[in-house]
């Protein structure tokens, strides 16, 4: 209710700020919840003017009560789900929350408990997007009004999204208390944040609220470690924003890859990387400019910056540990995030075409790492193909944390399956159809599909795909199309990457920041419908099937 009476007042002489909808979550978890909940909306309605809606938790039938760490989990998962869904359902943007001073003094403790320390010592952050709504389509990282369409791109790019916004975590809870008393807010207190047996943070504010702790373990010293740690890891953000943003960048968002040029180590640090404190600190710097560009194809939600110790090793193996300050050296392929960082042992892409090709250092390609056969099963999304409902409200689906996907209208009335395509499809597309009258539409509209693949660089990269499979009469997955590369086949024939709007579905990239380069100038296709019918030109002519043309395509060209 603090929040809802600095707002109101805000409100009352800035008349720029936006209308305030109140969204209150009833637990369901007290008998007493659903009065409150009433309460508090009458409270927001009668007091302040602002519209309110009660979002009611439907828990999982087979929660125990009793697992207090699976119960706090759940708890803290389906509230999020429950407001970012009623933000996109009521297009809200921001979710202004009540988090003070003495939740972030909580959270600290609990996470010096748990040895999560470094960048986890920041707490809280003021601006955040909405947690545990990964996959949820205009909640996470998607829904913008605008997303970023291009004459140039093969599908759009998402934005929107909604963000947390903690205005007062500066402030103790005794303060906006007070506040309250001063304008006559009443205002309701939650039984359950007292029980210290029920979850791991009533424990800690039990401690905190009836133990006197040492000094530095005390609500304002570990507010104040929050904001230092928090200072410095924006000052190291700053620095690895400035590089990103002088980063040459490639982005293939049909395969969801890129290619990057890193800097030297010594650009880290704005003085020369003598002492042990200078490495540490271009080590922050390092690790929060390759989490920038991992996000942009990662099929992870959050990357933290403590998983790229091991990269910074191996593309500044100056700032290892255990190496010595020296130049350089090219290191190895490496797996983190669901990544494949690879060095790019061509000549640079950033180098124009005339003269000798030029050898660039610190140049990598950043793909998908293929997934494993057992992986592969939880990438699986099994859509009905219903014709009402898809033409009621298609639904867009996250494929891989990359893609988002919707099927437009049904095909051929099957249920459609989306994965990842494999060597085993493949390996279908070179046989030969058992009836003659189709073999020639047949032959050229898969050697299309195969050519397509062909072309591109690495071949593992065709495994990394989303294909959108229906059933044959005997149950098996029939390939009607790659979405990203932008080609299907329907009713026996091939539509091809010049005719989008004819697709039976649509795609959308992830939202990716690109900091301040131009879209335009940073994403490219990595299979353009030109290159494909030329390969198979040049296959026609010399009597070599499309497979084993060796046609060079420069990523980005």
């Amino acid at each position: 209710m603090a929040l809802a009476t600095l707002y109101a007042r805000a409100l009352q002489s800035d008349k720029k700020l936006p209308e305030c909808h109140g969204i209150i979550i009833d637990h369901k978890f007290r008998p007493e919840s659903s009065e409150e909940a009433a309460w508090v909306a009458e409270q927001l309605r009668s007091n302040f003017g602002m519209l309110s809606s009660i979002v009611e938790l439907k828990w999982p039938e087979d929660l125990d009560m009793n697992d207090i760490k699976r119960f706090e989990t759940e708890a803290r998962r389906l509230r999020y789900k429950a407001l970012g869904r009623a933000c996109r359902d009521r297009r809200i943007e921001s979710l202004l929350v009540a988090h003070h001073g003495d939740d972030l003094a909580e959270t600290i403790l609990m996470r010096l408990n748990r040895w999560r320390l470094r960048s986890g010592l920041q707490g809280m952050r003021a601006v955040t997007p909405i947690p545990e709504c990964f996959g949820i389509y205009g909640v996470h990282h998607s829904g913008g009004r605008n997303s970023m369409s291009y004459e140039n791109l093969p599908f759009p790019i998402e934005s929107g999204g909604v963000e947390v916004l903690r205005p007062l975590l500066r402030f103790e809870k005794k303060r906006l208390v007070a506040t309250c008393e001063e304008y006559g807010t009443k205002w309701a207190e939650d039984k359950t944040n007292q029980d210290k047996t029920l979850t791991s943070r009533n424990a800690i504010r039990h401690i905190m609220q009836h133990h006197t702790l040492p000094q530095a373990l005390q609500a304002q010293s570990l507010i104040s470690l929050a904001k230092t740690m928090t200072l410095r890891i924006k000052t190291h953000a700053e620095v690895a924003e400035r590089l990103f943003n002088e980063l040459r960048l490639r982005v293939d968002i049909q395969t969801g890859s890129l290619i990057v040029r890193f800097p030297p180590a010594e650009a880290l640090l704005d003085r020369p990387i003598v002492t042990e404190s200078d490495r540490i600190e271009a080590r922050n710097t390092a690790a929060l400019l390759l989490r920038r560009v991992a996000d942009i194809v990662s099929p992870r939600d959050q990357l933290t910056i403590g998983q790229f110790a091991s990269a910074i090793d191996k593309i500044w193996s100056s700032l290892a540990t255990d190496a010595p300050h020296e130049l350089d050296t090219m290191e190895t392929s490496f797996c983190v995030y669901g990544i494949w960082w690879e060095p790019w042992e061509g000549p640079s892409i950033f180098s124009p075409d005339r003269g000798a090709p030029v050898f660039e250092p610190h140049e990598w390609r950043l793909t998908r790492q293929p997934l494993e056969a057992y992986e592969l099963r939880d990438h699986i999304l099994e859509i009905p193909s219903s014709l009402q409902q898809l033409l009621k409200d298609p639904t867009w689906h996250l494929f891989d944390g990359r893609w988002w996907i919707r099927i437009l209208h049904p095909l051929r009335q099957s249920d459609i399956t989306i994965r990842h395509f494999t060597d085993e499809d493949l390996k279908q597309l070179h046989k030969r159809p058992r009836s003659a009258n189709n073999a020639a539409r047949h032959s050229f509209d898969h050697a299309y599909i195969r050519t397509a693949l062909g072309l591109l660089k690495p071949y593992t990269l065709r495994r990394t795909l989303p294909a959108i499979f229906i059933k044959d009469g005997s149950a098996k997955d029939v390939l009607v199309g790659l979405p990203t590369l932008g080609c299907a086949i329907r009713d026996g024939k091939l539509i091809p990457v010049l005719k989008p709007t004819a697709l039976p579905w649509e795609v959308r990239y992830k939202k990716a920041d690109l900091g301040t380069r131009r879209v335009e100038d940073t994403v490219v296709r990595g299979v353009k419908d030109a290159d494909v019918m030329g390969a198979m030109r040049v296959a026609a002519m010399t009597g070599l099937r499309t497979s084993k043309v060796k046609k060079r395509v420069r990523f980005g060209e």
